[in-house]
């Protein structure tokens, strides 16, 4: 749970915020409790915000705590399993799924591609942010290659890697990551291919093709409201064309009799 403004027509108000996953197993949000308006809140205890946050931070970190705590004994579970005899005769149980896919990841991205000196350097220099911002983007970018997922699932499932390589960040800090490297995407990118050139020489691909077919939008509309929309729209695009076309006719038919 996290403390929230949530921006309703003219007024600000401050609600405690829960994450959970719906019937259709799709990341949302919902109010679990309403403080009323923000300027109320503040208004005899301009601190009221911020104490807010700082108690529920305090419940997340606990949380937090107990999480990790059960990770490494399901690692040290997993590392005591004895590989079972051509018998089978040793009765072992289904090891459980953990993520730690991301430290191969950080290898390459400390060592051979030195973002985290990069993006640090550009952080003090360029921005004001507070939270971690190399934390951020490296987690984020392991995120979408282990499992291509939107940055709200991301942010659900981040306590399910080992290490926690996204404490202490907020939903809020994942999308201020994003205007931080749209703004200096192209610093980036020579960044980058300066040190592969430097890895692994010059002589290499002149084209690369990724994939982003993790990227959708919802509709209320059905597929059959939708087909119907873009057919309604690809025959009024087509009647004002023939009315256009029409016109044309006309007026040259007018000049030429004239």
């Amino acid at each position: 749970m996290f403390i929230a403004k949530i921006k309703s027509g003219k007024n600000t108000y401050v609600r405690l915020m829960e994450s959970y996953r719906n019937e259709e197993g799709k990341p949302s949000s919902r109010t679990v409790k309403n403080f009323g308006r923000y300027e109320d809140l503040i208004k005899d205890n301009p601190n009221a915000f911020e104490e807010l946050k700082a108690k529920y931070k305090q419940d997340k970190e606990t949380k937090y705590q107990l999480t990790q705590t059960e990770r490494y004994r399901e690692v040290e579970r997993i590392l005591s399993l004895k590989v079972p005899d051509s018998s089978g005769s040793d009765d072992i149980s289904e090891s459980p799924s953990l993520s730690y896919g991301h430290y191969v990841l950080k290898r390459l991205w400390e060592e051979d591609l030195q973002l985290d000196r990069k993006i640090s350097y550009l952080q003090k220099s360029k921005t004001q942010f507070r939270f971690d911002l190399n934390a951020a983007v490296s987690y984020m970018c392991f995120s979408k290659i282990l499992e291509p997922v939107s940055i709200l699932y991301g942010f659900d499932d981040k306590d399910n890697f080992l290490g926690d390589p996204a404490k202490d960040l907020e939903l809020h800090d994942f999308y201020n990551s994003l205007d931080f490297l749209n703004d200096n995407k192209d610093e980036l990118f020579s960044w980058i291919n300066n040190k592969i050139d430097t890895k692994y020489g010059k002589n290499r691909a002149t084209m690369v093709f990724y994939d982003v077919t993790n990227a959708y939008f919802e509709t209320d509309l059905t597929d059959m409201e939708m087909i119907r929309r873009i057919l309604r729209k690809i025959f009024n695009l087509w009647h004002l064309t023939r009315s256009i076309t029409e016109s044309c006719r006309r007026t040259v038919s007018m000049r030429t009799e004239t």
